[in-house]
């Protein structure tokens, strides 16, 4: 009878520590189930983040995009702009050469004249010197 009551007796403590052991083993899995629940939280936030950034970043390429399309016609019509200037200053430029060509012949001319008439003179007072 004693070894049946120390066969029960050791039973018994085996199923006690079967027991602590299985209680153990199912706070262990309850804590992993509630890691698991909150990893797969913090994954669900973080790709809805990632989604919030990659709509921003979308958004904000777009404007960009915008913001060039309204600048390139600004920067076309600003060059066409200066091209006319260009086109403006260089006929302002052959109308000054060629008003500046005129005046020179011009003088030139004067001057020629003056030489002959300064000449002539010249020859007029030698002829007289010599009668």
């Amino acid at each position: 009878r004693a070894s049946k009551e120390a066969a029960i007796s050791t039973a018994v403590g085996e199923e006690a520590r079967l027991q602590v052991a299985l209680q153990a083993a199912a706070a262990e899995a309850e804590a992993s189930r509630s890691e698991a629940l909150q990893s797969e939280r913090e994954r669900t936030w973080l790709a809805s983040q990632l989604s919030d950034l990659q709509r921003v970043n979308g958004d904000l390429h777009f404007q960009e995009t915008e913001l060039r399309s309204a600048e390139l016609p600004k920067l076309e019509a600003k060059l066409r702009s200066r091209a006319l200037e260009e086109q403006v200053a260089a006929q302002e430029m052959v109308e000054e050469r060629a008003t500046f060509s005129q005046e020179k012949a011009a003088l030139d001319q004067e001057l020629l004249a003056s030489r002959l008439e300064l000449g002539e003179e010249l020859c007029r007072v030698a002829g007289d010197m010599l009668d």
